[in-house]
């Protein structure tokens, strides 16, 4: 078993001891430039996943509830970049269980970027991966781990999006509803993933479930209240509003799962206008739309900033009234005055908005009309026209053949103004 580990490390340089580039030239290196322990080697990692004592995808699982892990989780999981790189096609013809247990190994030593054998397998056969990946993340929510192995993906890469439909609901109805400080990151990534992945519905099923249960813990109501918001508004944003609004408490909590919300990029939900007013209204005053000159750390006050900022945005491109109107009360808040001056710009860009939106193009009938010097259709159109007439005269004065400006002088003196006019 050493012998293998020492292998696997060495294929997958895991641990970066080589500058070799390439996994062969890196066994070389490890085995005295003998090409036929190499050789001995590789057949070695091949056969790992098909070995007596390889374990069940539930006995990794239970195993990393312990805080432990198998020592044939590195040779295996070498096993599979082997397998890939020797022909893509054949590398995941495994049978379900043995796929079961690669999934297990890999979630349970997630320490790089997915591999490609891994990738292919979450495309083509999400099934089995969510099989290991719903327990997996159950138990150390179970056991408090703060951060459960898969569990950010499951929220934020959308290649995940139908392993979350397929365990989410469930992961979700297990919850605790005393929950430990440490597994309320755990609730936020799976409300990200309800609010990502789910069908409207489900959303709405599981959302009203939780919030038609008995009371628990006031952090887990607000995130809640706060995922109701904004998946429907009209049914949750007044009762939200009088849950979360006056206590500052509250109001961080929401914060909270905004700010695992906002790491989606792309992902952000279509708010209507009373919705946005509110979360300006309660978030604006804990951020500042100014960020620092120089390159540095940024807060998460600083990112909250760009989020307040990506609301007053929806507002200024809706040119409907009540967007107006939400604005012209944003700037009366006392508590919003550093954000006056990006108020100030959405509302002339929501001008823009409406006036785009209201803009019908003249009919071919009205075009002609104008074109062909008939009676104008507005004192906008009267205006342009006599514009236009008197540049073309000028221009002829000034430049025509007949010397036409020579009516606007006697000898070297320009005549008076009145003639002048006459003459025009």
């Amino acid at each position: 078993m050493g012998a293998l580990i020492e292998i696997s490390n060495a294929y997958l340089n895991l641990f970066h001891h080589s500058n070799e580039t390439t996994p062969h030239a890196r066994l070389l290196e490890l085995l005295n430039q003998n090409q036929e322990w190499v050789k001995l080697a590789l057949h070695g990692l091949r056969e790992c996943p098909f070995r007596k004592d390889v374990p069940t995808a539930n006995d990794i699982v239970e195993l990393n509830a312990q805080g432990r892990r198998y020592n044939l989780a590195t040779p295996c999981l070498a096993a599979m970049e082997l397998r890939w790189a020797e022909n893509t096609t054949t590398a995941l013809e495994l049978s379900e269980p043995v796929l079961e247990t690669m999934v297990a190994f890999r979630l349970t030593n997630n320490y790089d970027m997915p591999p490609e054998w891994f990738k292919r397998l979450i495309a083509t056969r999400a099934q089995i991966v969510a099989r290991v990946m719903g327990p997996l993340i159950s138990a150390q929510i179970t056991v408090k781990k703060e951060h459960a192995d898969g569990l950010y993906a499951l929220a934020h890469d959308a290649d995940y999006a139908e392993i979350a439909k397929l365990i989410t609901p469930a992961l979700l109805k297990s919850f605790p509803s005393k929950a430990h400080k440490k597994q309320l990151q755990s609730l936020r990534l799976l409300i990200v993933s309800l609010m990502t992945s789910l069908d409207k519905p489900v959303q709405l099923e599981i959302i009203a479930d939780k919030l038609g249960s008995k009371p628990g813990d006031v952090t887990q109501r607000v995130y809640w209240f706060t995922a109701g918001l904004q998946v429907e508004p009209d049914l949750y944003l007044n009762a939200a509003r009088q849950y979360i609004a006056h206590t500052q408490a509250r109001i961080s909590h929401l914060i909270e799962l905004v700010h695992e919300q906002r790491e989606r990029e792309g992902s952000r939900i279509a708010l209507p206008v009373a919705a946005l007013e509110f979360l300006i209204e309660i978030l604006g005053p804990r951020c500042t739309p100014r960020w620092p000159n120089q390159s540095g750390w940024v807060s998460p006050a600083m990112e909250l900033g760009r989020y307040v900022e990506g609301l007053i945005s929806m507002l200024a491109g809706n040119h409907d009234d009540d967007a107006m109107q939400a604005l012209a009360a944003l700037l009366l808040h006392k508590t919003l005055k550093q954000w006056e001056d990006s108020l100030r710009r959405a509302m002339f860009d929501q001008r823009l908005t409406r006036r785009k939106a209201s803009f019908q193009p003249a009919s071919v009938a009205k075009v002609s009309s104008t074109l062909a010097n008939l009676t104008p259709a507005n004192a906008a159109d009267l205006w342009a026209l006599t514009l236009h007439h008197l540049q073309q005269l000028a221009h002829e004065i000034r430049n025509g053949n007949t010397n036409g400006y020579r009516q606007y002088w006697a000898g070297d003196k320009s005549k008076l103004e009145d003639e002048c006019r006459d003459n025009l």
